[in-house]
């Protein structure tokens, strides 16, 4: 009578173990469901969409050329369209569907600086680029002429803080894909519905070796994409949560 007691008391034990464990799985499941998509947040189509910005010691004019004013900083900013006989001048990597139709421009900067150091240049977004969903990635094809620049993408997050995040380093020859992952750090939740509370990419940053030439700095600028988880967890009335009187 006892054994059988403890079979039962067993089997109770196990059962309820069990179901402790298909709801922990259930739940596992449910919170780490992804939906991940890629999308470009910009193509660099627009003209005059972006603005630039030099470190102190910018060269008054370009080249060292005498001239009675100082140039403007947004006269080294230029948007080039690829023409029928100069498609070579996009990035190889482009989706075909797109590569010379729905994208064609590329953007390009130049640089010129009085004395070696961290030189930096800036290039910042005149409206916000706010891509969809929680973010893991930001990639974007950069040409470069082989200068010792470094290379990073500036996000903020919902809580106002500001992340330098490296690309990757320009001293390489043409067009190249560079990369940024988005660490698990940067809070892009909150436990408030609408939970999801995406970043906004503030600038391109590109900064010099302190040994680097300071002058004759050319680099050029297409397709910035992201990598973004879009699952959005379903719930009872879940439609109000953007239901905003």
């Amino acid at each position: 009578m006892h054994k059988i007691k403890v079979a039962v008391l067993l089997l109770v034990l196990a059962v309820f173990i069990g179901g402790i464990s298909q709801k922990a799985s259930a739940d596992f499941l449910t919170d780490k469901q992804v939906n991940i998509q890629t999308n470009v947040i910009e193509g660099f189509e627009e003209k005059d969409a972006w603005q630039v910005k030099y470190s102190k010691f910018r060269c008054r004019n370009w080249n060292q050329e005498k001239k009675d004013a100082p140039d403007e900083s947004a006269s080294w900013l230029n948007w080039i369209e690829a023409t029928a006989d100069k498609i070579d001048i996009l990035p190889d990597g482009l989706p075909r569907d797109v590569r010379g139709t729905k994208e064609k421009t590329i953007m390009a900067v130049k640089g010129c600086f009085d004395t070696k150091g961290y030189n930096w240049i800036v290039l910042e977004p005149k409206k916000p680029l706010v891509p969809q969903g929680i973010t893991r990635a930001i990639d974007l094809w950069v040409w470069s002429s082989g200068y010792n620049y470094d290379a990073y993408v500036v996000i903020k997050n919902w809580q106002g803080f500001y992340y330098s995040l490296y690309m990757g380093n320009l001293s390489y020859y043409g067009w190249k894909n560079l990369r940024a992952e988005i660490p698990y750090t940067v809070s892009q939740l909150t436990q408030y519905v609408p939970r999801v509370k995406p970043i906004e990419v503030v600038r391109i940053k590109l900064v010099a070796a302190p040994h680097e030439k300071p002058d004759g700095f050319y680099a050029y600028f297409d397709y910035m994409q992201t990598q973004s988880d879009i699952y959005v967890p379903r719930y009872s009335g879940d439609a109000l949560s953007e239901n905003k009187w």
